[in-house]
């Protein structure tokens, strides 16, 4: 063979190496919301995150350099968070996907679940939440 792979045989091993890292319930207390009470006391949100990176191409070996730094990834995603006040979760869950892209060179796609647990409606659910799923192909105007 010459080492040369078919379109088939290139997918799969593509999507052999491409990886992803899963940050879980991951709780910050801030302050967004429309009403004067949520801007004014505040709340925990929940945000679950999936980063997608080349395992391949970025860790050629086991040292935490050639990755992604899961606990930088975090306290990026805390200050970015609680830096600005948002009315809408949607807004911020947009705002927190353009800004990983823009930062971590080396994430090419992201999704993030913003939960609000506790939301000013006379109801009884678990929690209100958003789902955005951004990639870098995707990202246009950024609210940086």
């Amino acid at each position: 063979m010459n080492g040369l792979r078919g379109d088939k045989e290139n997918a799969m091993y593509s999507e052999r190496h491409n990886s992803k890292i899963i940050i879980k319930g991951l709780k910050i207390y801030a302050y967004h919301g429309k009403l004067p009470e949520e801007k004014k006391l505040g709340q925990f949100f929940l945000l679950d995150l999936v980063i997608y990176f080349n395992f391949l191409e970025n860790v050629p070996s086991d040292t935490l350099e050639n990755t992604i730094n899961y606990v930088e990834v975090i306290n990026f995603i805390k200050e970015k968070f609680t830096e600005k006040n948002f009315n809408l979760i949607e807004t911020a869950a947009e705002y927190l996907c353009d800004s990983v892209l823009k930062y971590f060179q080396k994430i090419y796609k992201v999704d993030i679940t913003l939960r609000k647990p506790t939301p000013p409606v006379n109801a009884d659910f678990d929690y209100v939440a958003v789902e955005v799923m951004k990639s870098r192909d995707s990202l246009g105007s950024v609210l940086l």
